[in-house]
């Protein structure tokens, strides 16, 4: 669905600014966590739809973030793999949330998806499943976020050319798992999100822990 205007955020932004969060890579096996943060001090003013990034091709959504960058203020918190297997992704996304809410200092935050625990203060942090396809600024945090991490990840695919990463995006696609199977983890493969049967075999030929390709 197509998001025309900011109706949402009019209730909210009389009473103080607003800052709408989404993120992308959250189910990758392999990249950072990229979680992106809108600010709003006022509504501005806008020629163009907006909607979920998962709906958009690559295309659509570049051209709809050179629009995006022009009217917001916007920040990425990227996660590591690394720090993803270390402390899980929840505990990761909420680090990046808090991140970007200690550099925008918002009034309010709206969070696509479902509410963590550790956010306590419900009267500042809004969270809306799917929100990314009813609100206008988290479908834009949506299209920054994924158009920020797809391009990391086609750029990081020359270091690492053996998993198709630039066409993959680093998620865990047939042709990906063949991939893994094939010739290891790399460096900015998740360990934790790796399927432990293939994990079980990997290890077996000694080809998790050395990551050498």
């Amino acid at each position: 669905m197509k998001i025309y205007d900011f109706e949402f955020e009019k209730k909210l932004i009389k009473k103080g600014s607003i800052l709408a969060i989404d993120e992308a890579g959250r189910g990758a096996l392999a990249g950072p966590l990229f979680v992106c943060g809108v600010f709003l001090k006022k509504i501005p003013k806008i020629d163009f739809w907006v909607k979920d990034s998962k709906l958009l091709s690559q295309i659509q959504r570049e051209k709809i973030f050179k629009k995006l960058r022009k009217i917001f203020k916007y920040r990425v918190e990227k996660i590591s793999p690394q720090k993803i297997d270390k402390i899980g992704i929840v505990k990761s996304e909420e680090l990046a949330i808090k991140k970007l809410v200690n550099f925008f200092k918002p009034n309010y935050v709206l969070i696509d998806g479902k509410a963590f625990s550790s956010f306590k203060n419900k009267k500042k942090f809004i969270f809306i499943v799917k929100g990314d396809r009813k609100i206008f600024s988290l479908a834009s945090a949506s299209v920054i976020c994924k158009f920020k991490r797809d391009l990391f990840m086609q750029k990081i695919s020359k270091e690492y050319p053996y998993w198709n990463l630039e066409k993959n995006k680093g998620y865990g696609t047939k042709e990906h798992l063949k991939k893994i199977k094939k010739f290891g983890l790399c460096k900015i493969h998740r360990v934790t999100f790796i399927p432990p049967l293939l994990l079980k075999y990997l290890s077996k030929k000694n080809s998790v822990l050395s990551k050498t390709l």
